[in-house]
């Protein structure tokens, strides 16, 4: 690497034009607080930003949504999903029954329930450790006052 791009580097610049860059060396990518703002604001109003060499990996192929019975519109959330949907899932590390408590919301953001807490403990540390972890909704069913809500659980790394 040449003088001129280990300055660049090490000085927060970034590589401009003219500079050198040695794929051998090992270098950190500099965004500017401005750039670094915007992507880090889009990705949490929920804007899909494109990151190279992302992999979507399958943790649960099959989890119920457990808690739709302490949901009083949950009838109606259901019936606005679809197959495929996006279920968002949120930390609530303060849950006085569950340290490890991981709320599922709707596409809409309104919550439907919760991953069961046999299955949250390695999900809260993922997502604590600030990995991208979701819902995919599979399906539906309805067995007398209880929602079965079916859902497929993916990490994105």
């Amino acid at each position: 690497m040449s003088t001129d791009s280990r300055q660049a580097s090490n000085s927060g610049q970034g590589f401009g034009p003219g500079q050198d860059f040695d794929s051998d060396q090992s270098t950190a990518l500099y965004l500017s607080p401005t750039v670094a703002g915007s992507l880090v604001g889009a990705h949490a109003g929920g804007l899909n930003v494109p990151t190279p060499f992302a992999s979507r990996i399958c943790l649960l192929d099959e989890e119920v949504v457990v808690g739709t019975t302490h949901v009083e519109d949950v009838g109606d959330i259901v019936a606005h999903l679809t197959a495929g949907d996006r279920l968002r899932f949120r930390r609530d590390p303060g849950n006085a029954f569950d340290a490890n408590c991981i709320q599922v919301l709707a596409p809409d953001g309104r919550r439907m329930g919760f991953v069961a807490a046999t299955r949250n403990h390695i999900l809260a540390r993922l997502m604590d450790g600030g990995k991208t972890v979701y819902g995919i909704f599979t399906e539906a069913s309805v067995r007398g006052s209880w929602h079965r809500i079916t859902m497929e659980v993916y990490l994105d790394d």
